[in-house]
């Protein structure tokens, strides 16, 4: 994504030979049976063996090294990121290498530094080719023109990934292939714009190619594949086409209308990583923003009615996603014009608050399953020193007083609201009643002897 970016394209399904097309019949099939409705028809995930720490929660950050001109943003102390994910931020190929040998390390260095001194691990997304190394030079991109295209010679690549590990070494811990790539093997990606418009062909000899360099410079540096969005297709192309046995992890982008489909999506990703046999590799979400609507600008596919209910939704999406056994959870943006939660000023908005109150009482955590009761209500069970959570939310904004049984042998322990003081009031020594919205509510349960186990 880039700042001020709207909507994102729909799920295709239609591939470019009959081998991909039962491929994605099949991945559909799956996605449906498995989570026809998440909530309704399933749990979602299932109880976690590690506590939640720093490297789940990942962030952007556009200006953490600005350009002239430009106010810096400082790095959000409170919200407790462990990873820096950098795209978008002055860091492609095409900021770093103008002209051929002519490297510009200055914002990449300062960005890298700034990580390691925060105690965050470094995801560089690779990719923005320069127009002296595009194979189309005057082609139109989304940063001005050449940047989607492949490269002409793939050792320009090859040097390009070179230089990066013989550089930062282990300073950068995982490289992403590209970012968000449309193939034009595919009928609906053909003579379409986007951050990536060669085939899957050259995209897969990329991969081996970077692995092949980070192999014999860094070994154990992790590398995923490009940051996928918008439907199965492309990973399951780039996945069946040579791109698996090069890759550590999947990335993907998992922007989504609500929480259901959020879950949906992950599913659907599941589901083509096993019919490509790499069930196994972890899963990470690279981007995930929920904007609201501002003066003068359009909504996108994916707002939400106000700033509080984006971010409660963005809220509910790192409580699934962890929940789901997502990996590494990586918001975009903190300072994005349409997803951020800082003003033009720099100056935090309340939702930079809750994300902060939230991330706090997620750390340690072991989420476990998430189910619907009572229609509306989700709840996601967490386990913290021993200690039984409940995470609720409603799907709908409005909150309502939800009654809950206490579970066997345990006694209301605490109640918090991430926005602040929750309602909530015993109604007898079994059940509590609780006022549940769309920002989630914590509720632990600690045993009935007052002794956490």
């Amino acid at each position: 994504m880039q700042e001020g970016a709207g909507s994102r394209p729909g799920l295709g399904s239609v591939f470019r030979n009959i081998g991909y097309f039962f491929s994605a019949l099949l991945v559909l099939a799956l996605t449906q049976t498995v989570l026809a409705d998440p909530f309704k028809d399933a749990t979602v995930g299932h109880s976690a063996t590690t506590p939640l720490d720093g490297s789940y929660f990942g962030v952007h950050i556009h200006r953490l090294v600005p350009l002239p001109g430009e106010r810096a943003s400082p790095w959000p102390e409170s919200a407790g990121f462990g990873v820096l994910r950098l795209w978008d931020s002055g860091t492609a190929w095409f900021d770093i290498q103008n002209a051929p040998g002519a490297w510009h390390f200055d914002r990449l260095d300062a960005s890298v530094d700034a990580a390691q001194q925060h105690h965050a691990k470094v995801l560089l997304t690779l990719g923005g080719t320069p127009k002296w190394a595009s194979a189309r030079p005057d082609e139109p991109c989304p940063y001005g023109h050449a940047c989607a295209a492949e490269p002409l010679h793939l050792e320009d690549w090859r040097a390009y990934v070179m230089a990066l590990a013989q550089r930062y070494r282990h300073r950068i811990s995982a490289y992403e292939l590209w970012n968000e790539p449309n193939l034009r093997d595919l009928p609906r990606d053909r003579n379409q714009p986007g951050f990536y418009t060669g085939d899957v062909k050259s995209l897969v000899e990329m991969a081996r190619i970077a692995r092949e360099v980070l192999n014999a410079q860094v070994p154990g540096t992790a590398l995923c594949t490009p940051g996928f969005v918008g439907g199965l297709d492309r990973l399951s192309l780039f996945l069946r086409s040579g791109g698996a046995p090069y890759v550590d992890a999947v990335c993907y982008h998992f922007y989504a209308h609500d929480d259901r489909h959020f879950v949906e999506q992950i599913a659907g990703v599941r589901a083509a990583m096993k019919a490509a046999g790499v069930g196994h590799l972890p899963i990470w979400n690279t981007e995930t923003g929920v904007d609201a609507p501002a003066p003068g600008r359009m909504p996108s596919e994916f707002s939400a009615p106000s700033e509080s209910a984006a971010a409660a939704r963005l809220l509910q999406f790192e409580i699934l996603g962890a929940a789901a056994g997502i990996a590494q959870f990586d918001f975009y943006a903190w300072d994005n014009g349409m997803t951020g939660v800082v003003d033009a000023e720099g100056r935090e908005k309340p939702a930079a608050e809750l994300m902060a109150r939230a991330h706090r009482a997620l750390r340690g955590s072991q989420l476990g399953p998430c189910r619907l009761v009572d229609d509306d209500i989700r709840l996601c069970e967490a386990h913290q020193g021993g200690e039984l959570q409940w995470w609720l939310w409603r799907g709908q904004v409005a909150p309502r007083a939800q009654l809950l049984d206490s579970p066997p042998d345990r006694i209301l322990g605490a109640v918090l609201s991430t926005q602040g003081a929750a309602s909530y009031r015993m109604v007898d020594a079994r059940h509590v009643s609780v006022v549940v919205g769309a920002s989630p509510v914590r509720i632990s349960w600690v045993s009935a002897g007052g002794v956490r186990p």
